[in-house]
Protein backbone atom coordinates (compact mmCIF):
# COMPACT_ATOMS: atom_id res chain seq x y z
CA UNK A 1 0.00 0.00 0.00
CA UNK A 2 0.79 3.72 0.02
CA UNK A 3 0.92 6.52 -2.08
CA UNK A 4 3.57 6.91 -4.88
CA UNK A 5 5.28 9.96 -4.92
CA UNK A 6 3.42 12.66 -7.02
CA UNK A 7 5.30 15.44 -9.13
CA UNK A 8 4.71 18.50 -7.88
CA UNK A 9 1.90 21.12 -9.76
CA UNK A 10 2.93 24.33 -9.65
CA UNK A 11 -0.37 25.91 -8.05
CA UNK A 12 0.07 29.22 -9.96
CA UNK A 13 1.09 28.13 -13.30
CA UNK A 14 -0.66 24.66 -13.28
CA UNK A 15 2.45 23.02 -14.71
CA UNK A 16 4.67 20.14 -13.86
CA UNK A 17 7.70 21.43 -10.80
CA UNK A 18 10.31 19.45 -9.38
CA UNK A 19 11.31 19.51 -5.63
CA UNK A 20 12.73 22.95 -6.10
CA UNK A 21 12.08 26.15 -3.96
CA UNK A 22 11.34 27.80 -6.96
CA UNK A 23 9.52 26.95 -10.13
CA UNK A 24 10.88 26.74 -13.11
CA UNK A 25 7.91 27.97 -15.64
CA UNK A 26 6.77 31.05 -13.46
CA UNK A 27 9.83 31.21 -11.17
CA UNK A 28 7.64 31.60 -8.45
CA UNK A 29 8.51 30.09 -4.72
CA UNK A 30 6.73 26.82 -4.14
CA UNK A 31 8.84 24.56 -1.55
CA UNK A 32 5.63 25.41 0.78
CA UNK A 33 3.81 22.77 -1.55
CA UNK A 34 5.59 19.79 -0.84
CA UNK A 35 4.69 19.52 3.21
CA UNK A 36 1.24 20.36 1.88
CA UNK A 37 1.22 17.36 -0.42
CA UNK A 38 2.83 15.00 1.62
CA UNK A 39 -0.45 15.89 4.15
CA UNK A 40 -2.70 15.18 1.52
CA UNK A 41 -0.78 11.84 1.11
CA UNK A 42 -1.13 11.22 4.70
CA UNK A 43 -4.66 11.94 4.18
CA UNK A 44 -5.05 9.60 1.44
CA UNK A 45 -3.46 6.47 3.42
CA UNK A 46 -6.02 7.19 6.01
CA UNK A 47 -8.71 6.99 3.92
CA UNK A 48 -7.03 3.64 2.03
CA UNK A 49 -6.94 2.00 5.43
CA UNK A 50 -10.56 2.83 6.11
CA UNK A 51 -11.88 1.88 3.20
CA UNK A 52 -9.86 -1.56 3.73
CA UNK A 53 -11.61 -1.79 7.09
CA UNK A 54 -15.06 -1.01 4.87
CA UNK A 55 -15.52 2.21 7.22
CA UNK A 56 -16.44 4.32 3.95
CA UNK A 57 -17.78 7.04 5.68
CA UNK A 58 -14.88 7.66 7.60
CA UNK A 59 -12.84 6.80 3.78
CA UNK A 60 -14.88 9.46 2.15
CA UNK A 61 -14.10 12.19 4.76
CA UNK A 62 -10.09 11.22 5.01
CA UNK A 63 -9.82 11.10 0.76
CA UNK A 64 -12.10 14.48 0.20
CA UNK A 65 -9.08 16.43 2.87
CA UNK A 66 -6.70 15.40 0.45
CA UNK A 67 -8.04 16.37 -2.28
CA UNK A 68 -8.75 19.41 -0.24
CA UNK A 69 -4.93 19.72 -0.32
CA UNK A 70 -3.80 18.33 -3.46
CA UNK A 71 -6.21 18.43 -6.29
CA UNK A 72 -3.56 16.77 -8.13
CA UNK A 73 -3.68 13.74 -5.65
CA UNK A 74 -5.32 11.47 -8.78
CA UNK A 75 -4.62 8.46 -6.18
CA UNK A 76 -6.89 9.83 -3.26
CA UNK A 77 -9.59 11.19 -6.35
CA UNK A 78 -9.90 7.63 -8.31
CA UNK A 79 -9.91 5.72 -5.26
CA UNK A 80 -13.02 8.40 -3.36
CA UNK A 81 -15.08 7.53 -7.14
CA UNK A 82 -14.40 3.90 -6.52
CA UNK A 83 -16.34 4.12 -3.02
CA UNK A 84 -18.99 6.35 -4.04
CA UNK A 85 -19.64 3.42 -6.60
CA UNK A 86 -19.59 0.77 -4.40
CA UNK A 87 -22.27 2.50 -1.99
CA UNK A 88 -24.10 3.25 -5.35
CA UNK A 89 -23.71 7.12 -5.91
CA UNK A 90 -23.04 6.72 -9.39
CA UNK A 91 -23.18 10.28 -10.97
CA UNK A 92 -20.65 10.94 -8.15
CA UNK A 93 -17.75 8.45 -8.64
CA UNK A 94 -18.31 9.14 -12.65
CA UNK A 95 -17.51 12.73 -11.83
CA UNK A 96 -14.60 12.02 -9.82
CA UNK A 97 -12.90 9.85 -12.61
CA UNK A 98 -13.61 12.35 -15.06
CA UNK A 99 -11.85 15.38 -13.24
CA UNK A 100 -9.26 13.04 -12.74
CA UNK A 101 -8.65 11.99 -16.41
CA UNK A 102 -8.89 15.34 -17.41
CA UNK A 103 -5.85 16.51 -14.48
CA UNK A 104 -3.63 14.08 -15.46
CA UNK A 105 -4.39 12.51 -19.18
CA UNK A 106 -2.02 9.49 -18.19
CA UNK A 107 -4.11 8.26 -15.06
CA UNK A 108 -4.65 4.37 -16.30
CA UNK A 109 -6.98 4.27 -13.72
CA UNK A 110 -9.55 6.64 -14.14
CA UNK A 111 -9.95 5.78 -17.80
CA UNK A 112 -10.75 1.80 -17.08
CA UNK A 113 -13.13 3.12 -15.10
CA UNK A 114 -14.29 5.45 -17.55
CA UNK A 115 -14.55 2.85 -20.31
CA UNK A 116 -15.92 0.23 -18.33
CA UNK A 117 -18.87 2.34 -17.62
CA UNK A 118 -19.31 3.24 -21.39
CA UNK A 119 -18.73 -0.47 -22.14
CA UNK A 120 -22.40 -1.11 -20.45
CA UNK A 121 -24.85 1.53 -21.52
CA UNK A 122 -27.36 -0.26 -20.38
CA UNK A 123 -26.25 -0.39 -16.74
CA UNK A 124 -25.58 3.36 -16.32
CA UNK A 125 -29.36 3.75 -17.14
CA UNK A 126 -30.19 1.00 -14.43
CA UNK A 127 -28.30 3.46 -12.19
CA UNK A 128 -30.29 6.70 -13.01
CA UNK A 129 -33.40 4.74 -12.77
CA UNK A 130 -32.26 3.88 -8.99
CA UNK A 131 -31.83 7.57 -8.09
CA UNK A 132 -35.34 8.50 -9.74
CA UNK A 133 -37.09 5.37 -7.61
CA UNK A 134 -35.23 7.03 -4.91
CA UNK A 135 -35.62 10.43 -5.03
CA UNK A 136 -39.58 9.45 -5.92
CA UNK A 137 -39.87 7.56 -2.02
CA UNK A 138 -38.80 10.75 -0.73
CA UNK A 139 -41.45 12.79 -2.12
CA UNK A 140 -44.10 9.73 -1.27
CA UNK A 141 -42.46 10.00 2.62
CA UNK A 142 -43.39 13.78 2.37
CA UNK A 143 -46.31 12.80 2.04
CA UNK A 144 -46.53 10.74 4.45
CA UNK A 145 -47.17 7.80 2.26
CA UNK A 146 -44.68 5.25 4.14
CA UNK A 147 -46.30 1.91 1.66
CA UNK A 148 -45.74 3.22 -1.65
CA UNK A 149 -42.16 4.54 -0.46
CA UNK A 150 -40.92 1.04 0.31
CA UNK A 151 -42.41 -0.11 -2.92
CA UNK A 152 -40.30 2.27 -4.70
CA UNK A 153 -36.94 1.39 -2.30
CA UNK A 154 -37.52 -2.00 -2.64
CA UNK A 155 -37.34 -1.83 -6.28
CA UNK A 156 -34.32 0.78 -5.90
CA UNK A 157 -32.51 -1.93 -3.99
CA UNK A 158 -33.32 -4.94 -5.90
CA UNK A 159 -31.87 -3.18 -8.78
CA UNK A 160 -28.61 -1.95 -6.90
CA UNK A 161 -28.38 -3.92 -3.43
CA UNK A 162 -24.90 -1.87 -2.45
CA UNK A 163 -26.95 1.79 -2.77
CA UNK A 164 -26.28 2.58 0.87
CA UNK A 165 -28.93 5.09 1.32
CA UNK A 166 -31.40 3.23 -0.37
CA UNK A 167 -30.96 0.48 2.18
CA UNK A 168 -31.27 2.68 5.22
CA UNK A 169 -34.01 4.85 4.23
CA UNK A 170 -35.95 1.60 3.50
CA UNK A 171 -34.97 0.41 6.71
CA UNK A 172 -36.11 3.26 8.21
CA UNK A 173 -39.97 3.04 6.64
CA UNK A 174 -39.83 -0.49 7.97
CA UNK A 175 -38.96 0.90 12.00
CA UNK A 176 -42.16 3.21 11.41
CA UNK A 177 -44.21 0.61 10.19
CA UNK A 178 -42.92 -1.76 13.51
CA UNK A 179 -41.50 -4.31 11.22
CA UNK A 180 -38.41 -4.55 12.89
CA UNK A 181 -37.23 -8.03 11.77
CA UNK A 182 -37.32 -6.52 7.84
CA UNK A 183 -35.29 -3.01 9.32
CA UNK A 184 -33.13 -4.89 10.89
CA UNK A 185 -32.35 -7.12 7.48
CA UNK A 186 -31.62 -3.72 5.49
CA UNK A 187 -29.81 -2.02 8.25
CA UNK A 188 -27.42 -5.00 8.85
CA UNK A 189 -27.18 -5.21 5.12
CA UNK A 190 -26.11 -1.26 5.29
CA UNK A 191 -23.52 -1.68 7.46
CA UNK A 192 -22.10 -4.73 5.87
CA UNK A 193 -21.20 -2.10 2.94
CA UNK A 194 -20.08 0.75 4.88
CA UNK A 195 -19.58 -0.15 8.84
CA UNK A 196 -19.30 3.69 9.36
CA UNK A 197 -22.35 4.79 8.14
CA UNK A 198 -23.53 7.31 10.82
CA UNK A 199 -27.84 6.69 10.33
CA UNK A 200 -27.26 3.26 10.21
CA UNK A 201 -25.60 2.96 13.38
CA UNK A 202 -28.08 4.74 14.91
CA UNK A 203 -30.81 3.13 13.47
CA UNK A 204 -29.10 -0.28 14.60
CA UNK A 205 -28.65 0.86 17.86
CA UNK A 206 -32.57 1.86 18.49
CA UNK A 207 -33.41 -1.49 16.59
CA UNK A 208 -31.10 -3.20 19.71
CA UNK A 209 -34.57 -3.25 22.48
CA UNK A 210 -37.08 -4.65 19.60
CA UNK A 211 -37.54 -7.92 18.82
CA UNK A 212 -35.46 -8.42 15.31
CA UNK A 213 -35.87 -12.66 15.90
CA UNK A 214 -39.39 -12.55 15.52
CA UNK A 215 -41.62 -12.94 12.08
CA UNK A 216 -44.82 -11.11 12.34
CA UNK A 217 -47.93 -12.42 9.97
CA UNK A 218 -47.21 -8.86 8.00
CA UNK A 219 -43.40 -10.45 7.39
CA UNK A 220 -43.75 -13.81 5.93
CA UNK A 221 -41.92 -13.07 3.20
CA UNK A 222 -38.72 -13.24 5.41
CA UNK A 223 -39.37 -16.33 7.11
CA UNK A 224 -36.31 -18.61 6.95
CA UNK A 225 -36.50 -21.62 4.41
CA UNK A 226 -33.81 -23.71 6.78
CA UNK A 227 -36.12 -23.97 9.36
CA UNK A 228 -35.39 -27.91 11.04
CA UNK A 229 -38.22 -30.28 10.34
CA UNK A 230 -39.91 -32.33 12.95
CA UNK A 231 -38.48 -35.85 13.84
CA UNK A 232 -41.21 -38.26 13.31
CA UNK A 233 -41.37 -41.81 15.08
CA UNK A 234 -42.56 -44.73 14.07
CA UNK A 235 -45.11 -45.93 15.85
CA UNK A 236 -44.42 -49.96 15.44
CA UNK A 237 -42.07 -51.95 13.35
CA UNK A 238 -42.73 -54.60 11.10
CA UNK A 239 -40.75 -57.12 9.69
CA UNK A 240 -40.38 -57.13 5.72
CA UNK A 241 -38.15 -59.59 4.79
CA UNK A 242 -40.37 -62.30 3.41
CA UNK A 243 -42.19 -59.84 1.14
CA UNK A 244 -38.91 -58.54 0.01
CA UNK A 245 -37.52 -61.11 -1.48
CA UNK A 246 -40.33 -61.80 -3.17
CA UNK A 247 -39.99 -58.58 -4.47
CA UNK A 248 -36.56 -58.85 -5.49
CA UNK A 249 -37.63 -62.38 -7.54
CA UNK A 250 -40.22 -60.85 -9.80
CA UNK A 251 -37.73 -57.79 -10.44
CA UNK A 252 -35.56 -60.38 -11.78
CA UNK A 253 -37.82 -62.25 -13.65
CA UNK A 254 -39.41 -59.12 -15.24
CA UNK A 255 -35.97 -57.57 -16.23
CA UNK A 256 -35.53 -60.78 -18.01
CA UNK A 257 -38.56 -60.64 -19.96
CA UNK A 258 -37.56 -56.68 -21.28
CA UNK A 259 -34.79 -58.00 -22.23
CA UNK A 260 -36.14 -60.83 -24.29
CA UNK A 261 -38.87 -57.87 -26.18
CA UNK A 262 -35.87 -55.40 -26.67
CA UNK A 263 -33.54 -57.57 -28.16
CA UNK A 264 -36.17 -59.52 -30.63
CA UNK A 265 -38.63 -57.26 -30.87
CA UNK A 266 -37.57 -53.85 -31.14
CA UNK A 267 -33.85 -53.95 -31.53
CA UNK A 268 -33.95 -54.63 -35.66
CA UNK A 269 -36.62 -51.49 -36.04
CA UNK A 270 -34.36 -49.35 -34.05
CA UNK A 271 -31.30 -50.45 -36.16
CA UNK A 272 -33.00 -49.31 -39.31
CA UNK A 273 -34.55 -46.15 -38.03
CA UNK A 274 -31.09 -45.00 -37.13
CA UNK A 275 -29.57 -45.82 -40.48
CA UNK A 276 -32.22 -43.44 -41.85
CA UNK A 277 -31.57 -40.80 -39.26
CA UNK A 278 -27.89 -41.19 -40.09
CA UNK A 279 -28.43 -40.25 -43.32
CA UNK A 280 -30.81 -37.24 -42.67
CA UNK A 281 -28.58 -35.85 -40.50
CA UNK A 282 -25.61 -36.21 -43.13
CA UNK A 283 -27.81 -34.41 -45.74
CA UNK A 284 -28.89 -32.08 -43.18
CA UNK A 285 -25.03 -31.28 -41.98
CA UNK A 286 -23.85 -30.52 -45.58
CA UNK A 287 -26.74 -27.74 -45.79
CA UNK A 288 -25.58 -26.75 -42.26
CA UNK A 289 -22.03 -26.16 -43.72
CA UNK A 290 -23.05 -24.06 -46.69
CA UNK A 291 -25.20 -21.65 -44.44
CA UNK A 292 -22.25 -21.38 -42.20
CA UNK A 293 -19.94 -20.71 -44.68
CA UNK A 294 -22.03 -17.70 -45.90
CA UNK A 295 -22.48 -16.80 -41.81
CA UNK A 296 -18.48 -16.42 -41.73
CA UNK A 297 -18.42 -14.26 -44.63
CA UNK A 298 -21.49 -12.38 -43.85
CA UNK A 299 -19.88 -11.89 -40.26
CA UNK A 300 -16.35 -10.68 -41.48
CA UNK A 301 -18.20 -7.82 -43.42
CA UNK A 302 -20.06 -6.82 -40.28
CA UNK A 303 -16.99 -6.79 -38.07
CA UNK A 304 -14.99 -4.65 -40.40
CA UNK A 305 -17.99 -2.81 -40.37
CA UNK A 306 -18.00 -2.42 -36.54
CA UNK A 307 -14.46 -1.88 -36.19
CA UNK A 308 -14.72 1.17 -38.13
CA UNK A 309 -17.50 2.47 -36.08
CA UNK A 310 -15.97 1.75 -33.11
CA UNK A 311 -12.68 3.73 -34.22
CA UNK A 312 -15.30 6.42 -35.20
CA UNK A 313 -17.42 6.65 -32.20
CA UNK A 314 -13.93 6.69 -29.61
CA UNK A 315 -13.00 9.58 -31.58
CA UNK A 316 -15.61 11.09 -31.43
CA UNK A 317 -15.81 10.16 -27.25
CA UNK A 318 -12.07 11.28 -26.82
CA UNK A 319 -13.41 14.81 -28.42
CA UNK A 320 -16.63 14.78 -26.27
CA UNK A 321 -14.30 14.50 -23.02
CA UNK A 322 -12.02 16.89 -24.33
CA UNK A 323 -14.84 19.39 -24.83
CA UNK A 324 -16.17 18.63 -21.52
CA UNK A 325 -13.26 19.26 -19.85
CA UNK A 326 -12.97 22.58 -20.94
CA UNK A 327 -16.73 23.17 -20.66
CA UNK A 328 -16.38 21.97 -17.19
CA UNK A 329 -13.28 24.61 -16.12
CA UNK A 330 -14.71 27.58 -18.05
CA UNK A 331 -17.66 26.99 -15.92
CA UNK A 332 -15.67 27.27 -12.91
CA UNK A 333 -13.99 30.18 -14.21
CA UNK A 334 -17.66 31.32 -14.47
CA UNK A 335 -18.19 30.55 -10.79
CA UNK A 336 -15.16 32.37 -9.65
CA UNK A 337 -15.92 35.72 -11.11
CA UNK A 338 -19.48 34.95 -9.67
CA UNK A 339 -18.03 34.72 -5.95
CA UNK A 340 -15.65 37.68 -6.38
CA UNK A 341 -18.35 39.90 -7.36
CA UNK A 342 -20.03 38.73 -4.18
CA UNK A 343 -16.84 39.05 -2.75
CA UNK A 344 -16.82 35.29 -1.65
CA UNK A 345 -13.13 35.34 -2.34
CA UNK A 346 -12.32 32.11 -0.17
CA UNK A 347 -15.51 30.50 -2.37
CA UNK A 348 -13.78 31.91 -5.24
CA UNK A 349 -10.05 30.70 -4.63
CA UNK A 350 -11.64 26.97 -3.88
CA UNK A 351 -13.10 27.17 -7.71
CA UNK A 352 -9.90 28.43 -9.28
CA UNK A 353 -7.59 26.14 -7.33
CA UNK A 354 -9.72 23.13 -8.96
CA UNK A 355 -8.96 24.21 -12.97
CA UNK A 356 -6.74 22.92 -14.79
CA UNK A 357 -5.26 25.52 -16.49
CA UNK A 358 -3.66 22.86 -19.49
CA UNK A 359 -7.66 22.51 -20.48
CA UNK A 360 -8.22 26.58 -20.75
CA UNK A 361 -7.76 28.12 -24.29
CA UNK A 362 -5.35 31.15 -24.46
CA UNK A 363 -8.46 33.86 -23.85
CA UNK A 364 -9.78 31.64 -20.75
CA UNK A 365 -5.75 31.26 -19.22
CA UNK A 366 -5.63 35.44 -18.85
CA UNK A 367 -8.89 35.41 -17.56
CA UNK A 368 -7.91 32.95 -14.96
CA UNK A 369 -4.68 34.20 -14.05
CA UNK A 370 -6.51 37.69 -14.03
CA UNK A 371 -9.23 36.25 -11.15
CA UNK A 372 -6.45 34.48 -9.25
CA UNK A 373 -4.70 37.83 -9.37
CA UNK A 374 -7.99 39.36 -7.80
CA UNK A 375 -8.73 36.84 -5.35
CA UNK A 376 -6.10 34.58 -3.85
CA UNK A 377 -4.04 37.00 -1.53
CA UNK A 378 -7.56 38.31 -0.20
CA UNK A 379 -9.12 34.86 0.46
CA UNK A 380 -5.48 34.04 2.08
CA UNK A 381 -5.72 36.62 4.47
CA UNK A 382 -9.74 35.48 5.05
CA UNK A 383 -8.54 32.66 5.85
CA UNK A 384 -6.19 33.34 8.11
CA UNK A 385 -8.22 35.77 10.26
CA UNK A 386 -10.35 32.64 10.81
CA UNK A 387 -7.64 30.18 11.25
CA UNK A 388 -6.63 33.04 14.35
CA UNK A 389 -9.73 33.26 15.48
CA UNK A 390 -10.19 29.60 16.01
CA UNK A 391 -6.99 29.20 17.46
CA UNK A 392 -7.27 31.50 20.18
CA UNK A 393 -10.92 30.20 20.41
CA UNK A 394 -8.89 26.82 21.15
CA UNK A 395 -10.37 25.22 18.14
CA UNK A 396 -7.31 23.63 17.36
CA UNK A 397 -8.27 21.39 14.46
CA UNK A 398 -10.43 23.85 12.72
CA UNK A 399 -7.65 26.80 13.14
CA UNK A 400 -5.51 24.16 11.37
CA UNK A 401 -7.58 23.73 8.69
CA UNK A 402 -8.06 27.00 7.77
CA UNK A 403 -4.80 27.92 8.22
CA UNK A 404 -3.19 25.62 5.60
CA UNK A 405 -5.70 26.86 3.38
CA UNK A 406 -4.03 30.34 3.54
CA UNK A 407 -0.77 28.95 2.76
CA UNK A 408 -2.27 27.30 -0.54
CA UNK A 409 -3.37 30.91 -1.82
CA UNK A 410 -0.30 33.15 -0.74
CA UNK A 411 2.78 31.30 0.03
CA UNK A 412 5.43 34.22 -0.22
CA UNK A 413 3.17 37.57 1.54
CA UNK A 414 3.14 38.85 4.99
CA UNK A 415 -0.19 36.21 5.60
CA UNK A 416 2.13 33.38 4.69
CA UNK A 417 4.53 34.27 7.52
CA UNK A 418 1.95 34.67 9.99
CA UNK A 419 0.03 31.40 8.84
CA UNK A 420 3.19 29.67 9.22
CA UNK A 421 4.02 30.84 12.40
CA UNK A 422 0.53 30.10 14.39
CA UNK A 423 0.21 26.70 12.18
CA UNK A 424 3.33 25.83 14.50
CA UNK A 425 1.60 27.08 17.48
CA UNK A 426 -1.57 25.02 16.61
CA UNK A 427 0.65 21.84 16.27
CA UNK A 428 2.25 22.64 19.35
CA UNK A 429 -1.26 23.08 21.39
CA UNK A 430 -2.19 19.61 19.37
CA UNK A 431 1.00 18.29 21.18
CA UNK A 432 2.91 17.65 17.30
CA UNK A 433 6.20 19.02 18.76
CA UNK A 434 8.05 17.84 15.58
CA UNK A 435 5.26 19.36 12.97
CA UNK A 436 5.70 22.44 15.20
CA UNK A 437 9.51 23.04 15.44
CA UNK A 438 9.41 22.37 11.12
CA UNK A 439 7.00 25.36 11.21
CA UNK A 440 8.78 27.66 13.49
CA UNK A 441 12.13 26.47 11.77
CA UNK A 442 10.27 27.33 8.07
CA UNK A 443 9.11 30.82 9.34
CA UNK A 444 13.07 31.45 10.57
CA UNK A 445 14.53 30.26 7.50
CA UNK A 446 12.45 32.10 5.53
CA UNK A 447 11.11 35.04 7.10
CA UNK A 448 14.33 36.00 8.81
CA UNK A 449 14.60 39.29 11.10
CA UNK A 450 11.00 39.14 11.38
CA UNK A 451 8.23 39.84 14.42
CA UNK A 452 7.43 36.00 13.53
CA UNK A 453 11.45 34.68 13.63
CA UNK A 454 11.67 35.69 16.83
CA UNK A 455 8.86 34.57 18.20
CA UNK A 456 9.47 31.20 16.77
CA UNK A 457 13.15 31.40 18.30
CA UNK A 458 11.58 32.01 21.49
CA UNK A 459 9.00 29.30 21.10
CA UNK A 460 12.05 26.67 19.86
CA UNK A 461 13.93 27.52 22.91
Amino acid sequence: MGNKMMEYVCPYCGNKAKHDVYCHTCHRKIDWVKEIWERSIAYYNRGYYAAEEKNLTLAIDYLQKALHLNKYNTEARNLLGLIYFEVGRVGEALKEWIISHSLNKEDEVSTHYINEIQKSPKQLVSYKEVIHLYNKALEYLKQKNTDVAIIRLKKAVGVNPNFVEAKVLLGLCYMQDKQFYKANEQIKGALKIDSGHQKALRYFKALSGEDTSTVQPYELEYIPTNQSHKKVKPVRVIDRSISLRYSVLYFIIGLIAMFVIYHFLIHPNQVKSYEQEITRLTNKQDELSDELNQIIKDTNLKAATLEADNRKLKTQTQEYEKQLGAYVQKDKLVTAKTHIEERMYVEAAEALYNIAPSLLDEESKMTYEALKEACYEKAAVELYNEGYQLLNGEDYAGAKGKLEAALIYDGTSQTARRSLYYLGETEEKLGNITEAQNYYNKVITEFPDTYEARRAKERIQ
